[in-house]
């Protein structure tokens, strides 16, 4: 009998640790799973469609996951396990007492209510906590960008008071969520005692009447504790469904996400393109607020043209080269890529021979290295370190204690002059030999001699690589096969005679050689 006992110990001591493993494999590989498919849906978003969301509930979506995997994993998925054997164990006490069983049928009945009222007053404040969650990450995230300014203009005591007025109603509805979750925890207590209680009384009116053995009493309260148990632990189960609601539908609203072109037929349709770039009769749009920037545009960059765009402040110079960079989709009217519309080819596959850098390009946590090969291994570092000699990269990085290890990225970054990381990204884009090579202000922080180098290097891609570069320099506008001003929704080729000149509008010279080419004039 001893033996018996001990192998029956040591099999529920296995089947547990079993049952463990099993979870949290599950739950781990759920987190994998659903993290993959999270990330893959933010870098295959249309930008316009993922910037109408800040970041700190773009942030809160993605954390969602990690709810979903404690549930996964977690104590819910156990009591389900174990819901089955209370059931048996209530059969058992019918079985054996009888009309006992009366007993923790009402208790389970009491419980479920008690469950169901908590939940649907949870659900309520975990919504409003989850919403004024959002405007304080919001909040949080625009300072610590803007760190600099903050500090600069001494706002430091209005931001944090401002966020004190942020996180007061944040502190009260915590408090109600915590008084609510205790009590769901305190009343489950209860009641599993007063499973056991009620068991034993109702059963001791039996004992005294005959009805009933003590030896069958004592089995029916034990096996009556045992029965609850479970059923009392879906009570927190059932508390922790409504938060798991909400996760899941922050869930659904990041997968809901617009996506760019990239189904198999838009892969195949997409070639090694030349460079020629048409806007037909386009529309663009701003991001935020849908009013157009360009109406009607016609526009031909000819593959190989080297074309630098002026223009005010505000006037859509950066939009333009976010349309062709496919970041501002053309509603209307039509964009051509070597004569292929848009709308047929992915943009991922055609980025891949783009190269776009903007004044403020980041770096990314890593070092040097590992951001000039773009994370893609020694293979790719010997074209980098071409490009980095002909802007005179490799002699700044030679001077550094760590050379290419040096680390770079959020904080560590900062350690870089502003020249020097927007070295690092144009030389990361030149490396690829991109077909397209879009310049959004990309040398505003280069002194002179790195700004030389530069116009140097880009004259030895004329006529190889289509060049659109927003720029006040004169160094580089002169390069120029073209040059454009953008300003109040108009595109117009202008002869550059310097800024202190007035612009004359003068006619493309360039002939459209297929049907549906425009002007490059506006």
């Amino acid at each position: 009998m001893v033996l018996g006992l001990v192998g029956v110990v040591l099999l529920d001591g296995s089947l547990r640790v079993l049952r463990t493993y099993t979870i949290t494999w599950a739950g781990t590989r759920f987190e994998h799973a659903a993290s993959v498919r999270a990330c893959e849906t933010f870098l295959s978003s249309e930008i316009q469609d993922f910037e109408t969301t800040p970041p700190g509930v773009q942030m809160e979506r993605f954390s969602s996951i990690e709810a979903l995997r404690d549930h996964q994993s977690g104590q819910g998925l156990i009591s389900f396990t174990e819901l089955p054997f209370a059931v048996i164990f209530v059969a058992l006490i019918a079985l054996i007492g009888g009309p006992l069983v009366i007993a923790p049928i009402a208790v389970c009945a009491i419980a479920a209510i008690f469950a169901i009222w908590l939940g649907y007053s949870l659900d309520k404040i975990i919504r409003t906590r989850n919403e004024l969650d959002d405007d304080r990450y919001n909040f949080i995230f625009q300072v610590l960008n803007g760190i600099h300014s903050v500090k600069g203009l001494g706002m430091e005591g209005l931001m944090c008071r401002h966020y004190q007025h942020l996180h007061a109603p944040v502190a009260l509805i915590m408090e109600k969520m915590v008084f609510y979750s205790s009590l769901g925890q305190s009343v489950g207590a209860i009641l599993s005692n007063f499973a056991m209680v009620s068991v034993a009384l109702l059963g001791s009116i039996f004992v005294i009447e005959g009805n009933l053995t003590g030896g069958s009493l004592m089995a029916c309260t034990l096996l009556g504790g045992r029965a609850i148990q479970p059923l009392i632990r879906m009570i927190g189960v059932w508390v922790q469904y409504r938060s798991l609601k909400l996760s899941n539908e922050r869930l659904k609203k990041l997968g809901a996400i617009r996506q760019e072109n990239k189904e198999p037929v838009h892969e195949e349709n997409t070639p090694q393109i030349k460079g020629d770039i048409v806007f037909e009769k386009a529309t663009i749009y701003q991001i935020n607020t849908g009013m157009p920037i360009f109406k009607d545009l016609n526009l031909h960059i000819r593959a190989g043209e080297t074309v630098a765009i002026l223009g005010q402040v505000g006037g859509g110079k950066s939009s333009l080269l976010e349309a062709i960079a496919g970041f501002i989709p053309v509603l209307e009217g039509n964009l051509y890529y070597d004569g292929v519309d848009s709308r047929q080819l992915s943009y991922r596959k055609l980025r891949q021979q783009m190269g776009y850098v903007r004044q403020n390009a980041p770096l990314f946590r890593g070092t040097l290295r590992e951001n000039l090969t773009k994370f893609r291994g020694r293979d790719y570092l010997p074209a980098a370190l071409d490009i980095a000699d002909k802007l005179g990269l490799s002699e700044i990085i030679a001077a550094m204690p760590k050379g290419l290890d040096t680390p770079v990225g959020e904080s560590a970054s900062e350690g870089l002059s502003g020249s020097v990381q927007q070295m690092v990204s144009l030389t990361l884009t030149f490396a690829d030999k991109p077909r397209i090579l879009l310049l959004d202000e990309a040398n505003t922080a280069l002194d002179g001699d790195a700004d030389r180098r530069l116009r140097e290097y880009l004259e030895t891609l004329k006529g190889e690589t289509t060049i659109l570069m927003i720029t006040e320099r004169p160094s580089l506008i002169n390069i120029a096969d073209r040059v454009f001003d953008a300003s109040h929704g108009v595109v117009k080729q202008i002869e550059w005679e310097g800024f202190g000149s007035r612009p004359k509008p003068r006619p493309n010279p360039l002939k459209p050689s297929r049907p549906h080419e425009q002007k490059g004039v506006a």
